[in-house]
Order: C-alpha cells, then structure tokens, then sequence
C-alpha cells in the first residue's frame, strides 16, 4: 500500500468514527484506590507477605503478576546500599540484600497488591466488598487454586492481617501473629 493510499485510509476511518459519533479518548487511565495506612501499619503487614509469599521461588520473581519485594528476596536495587558503584549496571532488581525492606520497595509492594484487582481493591477501600473477596486473599487460604499451596489458614492471623489493611485499620496483633505461625 503506497503512503498516499494509507494516509486516505486513515483519513477516511477518522471521519466515519467522527460522522458516526464516535471519538477516541486518550485520555489517562483511572486510578483506582488502595487503603491508605501509616507506612509502618503497611510494613507489618508486608512483612507478612515478605515471609509468606516472597520468596524468589514464589512472588519473590519479576515474572510474577503479584510480585512481593524484601530484605529476604527481590529487592529493588538503590545504589546508595552498596559499597560497588559497578552494580549499578544490573538491570534493578537483585536477591537478597544489605538492608531490611525499604520505604520504596514497600510501595512496590502495596501497588502491587493493589494492581492484581485494582476495581475490586477499590470496591473493598469503600466497604462494597468483603476483603475474602479478593484474590490476595482468596489463593493464599485456597478459596481459590493456588499453586504456592495454602499460606493463610482461613480466618487466621495472616488472613486477618491482609484484610485489616485492606479495610484500613491494620490490626498489628495479628500481623504479628502471623510472623510467628511456622
């Protein structure tokens, strides 16, 4: 198809979608809600998710849609934690690490979890869902198929945890409890 041929084309599609009534919005993507809680209440509960769920065999693993970073797996690289200026050409992202979760990589993890459901997160923030709702909740107590097996008993400590935050009062009782079930 020569240049002009595509260009009339083009043009043509443009005033069918115009004649037609149609527009075509690139407009931003909607942001949807994620609790929002003091970041040392989230730090307890990603420190839940960190030992339950974070390790490079599991959402430890950049391959992963719900990935989970931390001091004891993936860890976002920030140049100023190590000694050897020459690691800054590693793409980001390295095991283990010198420092315990940081404030970023805390983030990550709470965008992440956001960003596996972000319309039924919201839905959850606003008190319209029920927290086993979600799959953050639903695999880790095998509600639904989890390949990882089952990480929260259901109704348990880590379950109450994860949801406390979701609704936005962090019940740090139980997140502690979690950190110390086997």
């Amino acid at each position: 198809m020569t240049p002009t041929r595509a260009f009339l084309l083009l043009t043509g599609i443009v005033t069918l979608l115009a004649l037609g009534g149609c527009t075509l919005d690139f407009a931003e993507p909607r942001a949807f809600a994620c609790p929002v809680t003091a970041i040392d209440d989230f730090r307890n509960v990603s420190a839940v998710l960190e030992k339950r769920c974070g390790s490079l065999d599991c959402h430890g693993n950049l391959a992963r849609p719900l990935r989970i970073m931390g001091s004891n797996g993936l860890r976002l690289y920030t140049p100023e934690e190590f000694d050897d200026p020459s690691l800054a050409e590693d793409a980001g992202m390295i095991p283990g690490g010198l420092t315990g979760t940081t404030d970023l990589e805390l983030e990550q993890n709470r965008e992440s979890i956001c960003g596996i459901e972000p319309e039924r997160t919201e839905q959850v923030v606003f008190g319209e869902l029920e927290p086993e709702e979600l799959m953050v909740i639903r695999k880790p107590t095998l509600r639904e198929r989890h390949k990882g097996s089952q990480v929260f008993l259901k109704g348990g400590a880590g379950e109450a945890c994860v949801a406390s935050w979701l609704t936005g009062n962090v019940i740090v009782a139980d997140c502690l409890e979690a950190l110390q079930a086997p």
